[in-house]
Parts: structure tokens; sequence; C-alpha cells
């Protein structure tokens, strides 16, 4: 019986993956007007999307290690390492709940794949967290190894 019932599984994600290659110009359309909103009426665009969590873990770095006195050295490191993950995994999951909310009356006039709104927020976000994490993981080997190290190389 599991045997039957995986199978079907396979058959449904072979089924959804057909799907949204399909609709792969609409998901790429779909990435890019999520990246260019998002940054249309910034002032510092990109830049901005670094510089307030950068800005976050400044202050929790501050008050944690000075006024709560946590005893762990290079403290902010240990932050900035676990933060931009956090920050990922709460704006891809909001935005992904919120596109479906938001362009509900598109999704009942046009005939598209519902799952298309939710896949081209998270590639979007995916987008953004490559190049945050890009920079984050050359900080952190910069300022607390001196240095690449050898595990960052092989990564």
């Amino acid at each position: 019986m599991s045997g039957t019932a995986s199978l079907a599984s396979f058959e449904r994600a072979g089924l959804w993956l057909q799907s949204v290659s399909r609709n792969r110009q609409l998901l790429r359309s779909l990435i890019v007007r999520n990246l260019r909103v998002k940054y249309q009426r910034s002032v510092l665009g990109f830049v901005w999307t670094l510089l307030s969590p950068m800005f976050m873990v400044g202050v929790l770095a501050l008050v944690f290690s000075q006024v709560f006195r946590i005893g762990m050295p290079h403290y902010w490191a240990f932050l900035v390492s676990g933060y931009f993950v956090w920050s990922f995994t709460v704006h891809t999951l909001s935005s992904g709940t919120y596109i479906l909310c938001e362009h509900a009356s598109l999704s009942r006039n046009i005939a598209f794949p519902g799952e298309s709104l939710v896949i081209g927020a998270a590639a979007s976000r995916l987008i953004e967290f490559s190049i945050e994490l890009l920079l984050v993981v050359l900080v952190v080997s910069l300022l607390h190894h001196h240095s690449v190290p050898a595990s960052l190389v092989m990564l």
C-alpha cells in the first residue's frame, strides 16, 4: 500500500514540476517584478536590504555583549551568522502567505497555477539572500578569521 502511495506522490510531483516548467516565463516575470517593486522607491536600493539587518545585528551585539554581558567571544560573528538566515526564513514565509491574499482577484480572473505567485516571491527573496549571504561570509571571514578559511573555500 505504501509503495502505491509513494508512486502517486511522485506522479503528482512530476505533474507539478511540468506545470511550473510550462509557466517559467510567468515565474521569471514575477521574480523580476518583485525585485523591481521592492527597490523602486528606495533611495538606497539593495544597500538598505543589507544596512537594516546590519544595524539590527549591531544593536543586538551591543545590548547582549555590553548590557547583559554574555561571555561569548566574538558574539557579533555568532549573531551575523544566524540573523540573515532567520530573516530570510521569516520574510519568505510572510511574503508567501501575504501574496496569496494580495493577488486573490488575479487568480480568480486569470487561469494560471497559484503556486507560481508563492514560488516567485520565494525565489526573489532567495536571490536577495544569496547576495546577502555572500557578503556576510566575506565580512565574517575577513574580520573574524583575518583571512578566508579553508572551510569557506570548500563551501
